[in-house]
């Protein structure tokens, strides 16, 4: 197959506002049951822009040459520096796993897991027409492609087209780097759909690492849970190019900045050694995703550079999962279903003075960058075997989860034959910190990087379970 041959980089204008925003023409739920054997498929590729661009993450002055024009929010851009140097052992990746529907690619599903630190709703529609574009005889679509990330803090920047970013997070689009960036997913969605072989057997362990990560915020609580899922295949097939490691996915709440602001080092963080660590020692490839990793920060091991920190780290939270005995594993029937819905967001978005503990600058802000935030968001779930995984447009905190649980009584999971949920935060849209009450009165960073209020998590959970509870009409 020859990838190369379709790609062509689309020529969207940073002008055009229009991908800021889900489309409403479409706003009806869309799920789709994966019926008889299903294939699976895995690749890998380097992210590492071909010309040094800034980090996206912590914001902080760092990293800039000049401060954030607050003042006059969305009209002015800080600028930010390049990176100096590359974390060669973790470099950031994009992850491409498939999904599809025994041999032929009429139901294909994709999760691409990229090493940067949001993804907006801009990159996720563009990358949804660039697969539609590479493979035509595929039936991408919102609901077949969802696009997570995994939060490093010293990912690259360039990659969205929305002026916030440009100064919250100094993520100033970089069109050619975009370009790169896209030709990079096509050439790993590829990959994967290449090395797709059926899954033979598909297991789940998950418990609790109350060890390994902890609230940054006294009286916040944290999300210890993990979730393990792996797709085993058949390990004799000779394919040429076809890798016949398991693949397998990995949630845990935590924040990757082992790398911190005033090192310029371009790295997948800590994401980027677990997963190493998860192939060299286990023989499995891994992708990380972030759960409810709002507060949740790495309760990091004995002082050493950010690269050996995370080594060791990886090292323990390998050990951690995979010790015998502890976290048995679960043989799950082969039931894969998949669910999407673009809904509504009422709240009006709005800084958080407050939580921010900037009441007295209320008056001298220009806040009209704040029209530019998205009004509509895209939610989307899967249930493979048992288990409920909820995609979640932003930065979700435990009492979130919490809300979900308490909204999903267990009369309706059992009807949906599930036992257990996971959150998949960072997921096709950034819509900032999603906190319940009585957080939103703290003075956090959590509380103050909520633009849309405590009600944004009741609308969220609210459109899940409308979702989800359509498979039973």
């Amino acid at each position: 197959m020859d990838i190369n041959a379709h790609w062509q980089p689309l020529d969207v204008p940073s002008s055009e506002a229009g991908l800021w925003q889900w489309p409403e023409t479409d706003m009806s739920p869309h799920v789709v049951d994966m019926n008889g054997p299903v294939n699976v498929g895995f690749a890998a590729i380097s992210l590492v822009p071909s010309q040094p661009v800034s980090l996206a993450g912590f914001g902080g002055l760092y990293r800039r040459f000049t401060p954030p024009y607050f003042w006059n929010m969305g009209r002015g851009s800080s600028l930010c520096l390049p990176y100096k140097n590359v974390d060669t052992a973790a470099e950031p990746r994009i992850k491409a796993v498939v999904w599809q529907e025994g041999n032929t690619a009429s139901v294909t599903f994709a999760l691409l897991s990229i090493d940067v630190v949001a993804i907006t709703s801009d990159v996720t529609q563009r990358v949804v027409l660039a697969l539609q574009k590479a493979f035509p005889m595929q039936n991408w679509d919102q609901t077949h492609v969802h696009v997570v990330a995994s939060h490093t803090h010293s990912g690259p920047a360039g990659l969205s087209l929305h002026p916030v970013w440009s100064v919250i997070g100094c993520d100033v689009y970089m069109p050619t780097f975009y370009q790169d960036f896209e030709h990079a997913v096509v050439t790993a969605v590829g990959s994967a759909l290449h090395n797709a072989q059926e899954v033979q057997r598909f297991m789940t362990r998950s418990g609790e690492a109350p060890a390994l990560n902890a609230s940054r915020v006294k009286g916040m609580a944290v999300d210890s849970h993990f979730t393990h899922w792996e797709f085993q295949t058949d390990t004799t097939s000779t394919a040429v190019g076809q890798s016949r490691e398991p693949v397998c996915l990995q949630s845990y709440s935590l924040h990757p900045t082992f790398f911190g602001p005033e090192t310029l080092t371009l790295s997948g963080d800590v994401v980027g050694h677990m997963e190493n660590t998860l192939r060299q020692q286990n023989a499995k490839q891994c992708v990380f995703l972030n759960a409810t990793g709002g507060n949740a920060v790495a309760v990091l091991p004995a002082a050493g550079s950010p690269a050996q920190s995370a080594n060791t780290y990886a090292g323990q939270w390998s050990q951690w999962v995979f010790q015998d005995g502890l976290f048995p594993e679960v043989v799950q029937k082969q039931r894969f279903v998949w669910g999407s819905q673009i809904i509504a967001i009422p709240q009006e978005p709005g800084l958080p003075f407050k939580a921010c503990g900037v009441n007295a600058l209320k008056p001298f802000l220009n806040l009209g960058f704040l029209k530019d935030l998205p009004r509509r968001t895209k939610i989307a779930f899967a249930i493979w075997g048992d288990q409920l995984v909820l995609f979640f447009p932003g930065e979700p905190l435990m009492s979130t989860k919490q809300l979900f649980a308490q909204t999903f009584d267990g009369d309706l999971l059992s009807q949906l034959g599930v036992s257990n949920f996971s959150f998949i935060s960072l997921a096709n849209d950034y819509l900032s910190y999603v906190i319940t009450r009585p957080y939103d009165q703290m003075v956090s960073l959590e509380s103050c990087s909520s633009l849309y209020g405590p009600d944004l998590s009741t609308t969220l959970v609210n459109g899940y379970h409308d979702l989800i509870s359509s498979l039973l009409n």
